[in-house]
C-alpha cells in the first residue's frame, strides 16, 4: 500500500515540476504581448498627437502668408493698377515639410474594430492633406508665372493685366480659407482628436474593460436579431461615449492655437 502511495506522490511531483516551466512560459508570453499592446498603444497615441500638431502648425503658416505676404502683394498690385502698370510683383509660398503618412497607423491593431476604421481613415486623410498643401503651392505658383508671362509679354493693357491678377489671387485666397481651412484641415483634426480620445479610453479602460463595455462578445442576447443590432450600434455608442472628450478637445485647440 505504502509502495502505491510513494508512487503517487513520484508521479504527482514530477508532474508538477513539468508543468511548472510550461505555466511559467503561458504566464511571461502573456504579459510580453500584454505590454507590446500597450506600447503600441502609447506609439499611436505618439503619432497622432504629431500629426495634430504639424497640422496645426502647415494651417497657421499658410495663414499667416494670406495675412501678410498675399495681403502685402494685393496692395501693391492695385498701386500698380493706380499708376497703369504692369505688376510683376510677387510672393513666395511657404515650402512646408508635409510628410506625415506612417504605416503604424494601419499596421498596428488596437483591438477595437472601431479604432482601428478611424485611425485607417487618418491614414487615408494624411496623405490626402500632404497632396491638397502640394497642390496649393504649385496653383500659386502657376497664377505668379501665368501673370508674369502675361505682363512680359503685355498680352493685355495694364489696367486688365493688374485686375485679372488682384482677382486671381482673391480667389486663391477665399479658396484656401473656405475649402482648405474650414474643410479640409478642419475634418482632419476632427477625425485626429476621435482617433486620440479613443486610444486615451482604451488605454485607461484596458482592452479588456473596452471590449466589455462596447462590443458584443462577452453579451447575452435572446436571438440573432438584437446580437446583429447591438454589433450595427457598436460605433455610435463609442461616438456616444467619446463626444464630449473630443468637443473639449477640439475647444482647446481652436482656442489656444488657431488664430
Amino acid at each position: 500500500m505504502w509502495d502505491s502511495v510513494l508512487q503517487f506522490l513520484n508521479d504527482w511531483q514530477l508532474l508538477i515540476g513539468t508543468a511548472t516551466p510550461i505555466s511559467v512560459w503561458f504566464i511571461t508570453d502573456w504579459v510580453i504581448k500584454k505590454r507590446r499592446k500597450k506600447e503600441d498603444l502609447y506609439l499611436l497615441e505618439k503619432e497622432i498627437l504629431i500629426c495634430i500638431n504639424a497640422t496645426l502648425g502647415f494651417r497657421n503658416a499658410i495663414s499667416s502668408f494670406l495675412n501678410v505676404q498675399l495681403s502685402q502683394l494685393l496692395k501693391d498690385i492695385e498701386l500698380r493698377r493706380r499708376q497703369e502698370k504692369y505688376s510683376l510683383d510677387t510672393a513666395f509660398f511657404p515650402l512646408l515639410n508635409t510628410q506625415l503618412s506612417s504605416e503604424n497607423t494601419i499596421k498596428l491593431s488596437t483591438g477595437s474594430g472601431y479604432l482601428d476604421t478611424k485611425l485607417l481613415q487618418v491614414h487615408l486623410m494624411t496623405r490626402d492633406i500632404e497632396k491638397i498643401i502640394e497642390d496649393l503651392r504649385l496653383q500659386f505658383l502657376d497664377a505668379i508665372k501665368v501673370n508674369q508671362e502675361i505682363a512680359i509679354r503685355k498680352l493685355n493693357p495694364p489696367d486688365r493685366q493688374t485686375m485679372d491678377y488682384k482677382e486671381n489671387l482673391e480667389r486663391f485666397s477665399k479658396f484656401v480659407k473656405d475649402n482648405f481651412f474650414d474643410k479640409s484641415v478642419k475634418v482632419y483634426i476632427q477625425t485626429l482628436t476621435t482617433a486620440l480620445a479613443g486610444i486615451e479610453a482604451i488605454v485607461k479602460l484596458g482592452r479588456f474593460r473596452w471590449r466589455l463595455k462596447f462590443e458584443s462578445s462577452f453579451k447575452f442576447f435572446k436571438n440573432f436579431k438584437l446580437l446583429k443590432k447591438h454589433k450595427k450600434e457598436a460605433h455610435n455608442r463609442i461616438d456616444i461615449y467619446l463626444e464630449d472628450v473630443i468637443k473639449n478637445k477640439i475647444e482647446e485647440i481652436e482656442s489656444k492655437y488657431l488664430p
